[in-house]
């Protein structure tokens, strides 16, 4: 194993930790408080069409049904920084564990 490697491994760790311990939690806390409010019902939503979505549409499809999901959850239109926020903290992992969890009880 090369050294540049590893150095490239190690920088590559330490950005996502900072992205995982800094940024997330920042951009979660400048989100508007509705949508804030609303995120358990997005994620939800967003869990159990996920995985048809990423297998049959388009990047401007995906955008506009995570629009309509914050719609519905909120009962007004999304903006596009909602949709953008949305896409930037919507994480597969926790939604793998948000659905293990609930199909355990």
């Amino acid at each position: 194993m090369n050294i540049r490697t590893l150095i490239d491994a190690a920088i590559a760790f330490v950005v996502m930790g900072i992205t995982e311990a800094v940024i997330k939690p920042l951009a979660k806390s400048m989100i508007d408080r509705p949508l804030r409010r609303a995120l358990p019902y997005v994620y939800e939503q967003l869990d159990n069409e996920m995985p048809t979505l990423l297998r049959t549409t388009t990047p401007e499809l995906m955008a506009a049904e995570i629009g309509a999901t914050i719609a519905r959850a909120t009962g007004n239109p999304a903006t596009a920084r909602q949709i953008e926020q949305v896409a930037q903290l919507y994480d597969p992992l926790k939604a793998v564990l948000r659905n293990v969890s609930t199909n355990l009880k």
